[in-house]
């Protein structure tokens, strides 16, 4: 993609917050349909669809004034609360969270926090639902230590849908976001751990055990076995 300028996008920074959440959401759908997708996220159809969707709207949103990266950020947050928890939103909602985690949009936060007990992550057809509750948090730990992201994965643990599989990357994003509280997330998580020992051994233990120690300052602690 061509390297862009402010004149490039310059529709865009007279976009309110709604206008960048209907954007987006109208975008992605139509990039999904053959039909549409030649006309996906007018009025810049001509600058997306040809790549990386999301480096190629990562492009797009680099070069936006501050001001209108705020309303960005907010638009695509309600993106993300407003879609309908149907199987026909599921690949909006996994490219708007792939977008999420790309530009660090912290104002996701607490548009996911609702998902834990409900919404998509309580959908019907369980396996899609297990993919996006991991990839919800991927996405949040790749934002960690940014303010929130703690409290987020603390609730994600804290979901009947969380499962011990997702407990090294929750417990590496946690020590990013909060290293000297390493020995209260390790109890948090010290259930997950032990399920997962029992079913699957200690597999790849040493690899999120470095991990942890080069996130918190572990000097000093005497560790009980998780």
């Amino acid at each position: 993609m061509l390297k862009l300028a402010p004149i490039d996008v310059a529709p865009l920074e007279t976009y309110s917050v709604e206008d960048f959440r209907d954007w987006l959401t109208a975008g992605y759908k139509d990039l999904a349909r053959p039909d549409t997708r030649a006309k996906a996220f007018t009025p810049l159809h001509l600058l997306v669809g040809h790549g990386d969707i999301t480096n190629e709207l990562k492009s797009l949103y680099d070069v936006l004034s501050g001001g209108a990266q705020i309303l960005f950020r907010k638009g695509l947050a309600d993106a993300i609360s407003a879609l309908p928890t149907e199987a026909e939103a599921v690949p909006v909602l996994r490219e708007l969270l792939h977008f999420a985690g790309r530009i660090k949009a912290l104002e996701v936060l607490p548009k996911l926090i609702p998902q834990v007990g409900s919404g998509f992550f309580g959908m019907p057809d369980r396996d899609e639902g297990r993919k996006l509750f991991a990839l919800a948090i991927d996405v949040v730990a790749g934002m960690a230590p940014a303010s929130g992201t703690a409290d987020t994965l603390r609730n994600f643990v804290g979901s009947v849908f969380f499962r011990p599989g997702y407990a090294p990357l929750a417990l590496v994003a946690l020590c990013r976001a909060e290293p000297e509280r390493f020995t209260e997330h390790l109890s948090l998580l010290r259930g997950h751990f032990a399920k997962l020992r029992t079913d699957h051994g200690v597999g790849n233990a040493a690899i999120t055990a470095r991990l942890v120690a080069h996130y918190a300052p572990l000097n000093g602690l005497e560790l009980e076995s998780a």
